[in-house]
């Protein structure tokens, strides 16, 4: 990274585990509890499988995502009880929420989410910081899920800015590596404190602005 931040007109954030940590282990728990199936099996078929992947890139609808589970596993809970539960594995970043909110009046910002119709909407409707950026791009709207270059592609057409003007947060190697090789700047974000540093030396926040953060 370069200790200047040039001519970065636009931030690009990751959401989930940036913005918006989350435990998807939480949800394999309660699911677990509520099915009677083992955490084993919830984990990899609810959460790390090929139909998990296309909920993701939005090529089927929760509803049928849910009857598929529902019918694969015999699950005796209904779509009603099952959303909540499949939400609930977020929380907010308070320290960026607050840098969010003060990079706003500097900054385009602007965001790319690998993500499901069910969370991103819980997002929209619980975490109002999401309101700050001029466009979120989502993979289930998108069809596109990072690191696939697309989807970068997409974002720098849509907002029309180039790739070095744009600085790109991330907490997935792969997916930092991608918009690296698109020219974008990229930051792996590991913690908020940690991207303060980052900010601080690409001249992003000052120490006296960091303060304020």
């Amino acid at each position: 990274m370069e200790d200047s931040n040039g001519h970065i007109t636009t931030l690009i954030f990751d959401i989930g585990n940036v913005i918006v940590p989350f435990d998807y282990l939480r949800g394999v728990r309660r699911f677990s509890e509520v099915t009677g199936l083992s955490e084993e099996k919830i984990e990899r078929f609810f959460y790390l499988s090929e139909l998990q992947h296309r909920y993701a890139k939005g090529q089927i609808s929760s509803e049928d995502f849910f009857e598929t589970l529902r019918r694969e596993f015999d699950l005796k809970i209904d779509y009603r009880a099952f959303v909540p539960i499949w939400n609930d594995i977020f929380w907010l970043s308070v320290p960026m929420d607050r840098m969010v909110r003060f990079l706003k009046g500097n900054y385009r910002l602007a965001a790319i989410t690998n993500t499901s119709d069910l969370h991103f909407r819980y997002w929209l409707e619980n975490y109002p910081v999401l309101g700050l950026f001029e466009r979120i791009f989502a993979s289930h709207e998108l069809g596109l899920c990072k690191p696939d270059p697309e989807i970068y592609r997409l974002a720098l057409d849509k907002l029309r800015v180039k790739p070095d003007e744009t600085l790109f947060v991330d907490d997935m190697e792969e997916n930092v590596a991608a918009a690296r090789e698109l020219g974008m700047r990229a930051v792996l974000f590991r913690t908020a404190e940690d991207l303060q540093d980052e900010f601080q030396k690409l001249k992003i926040l000052t120490h006296e602005m960091r303060g304020q953060s």
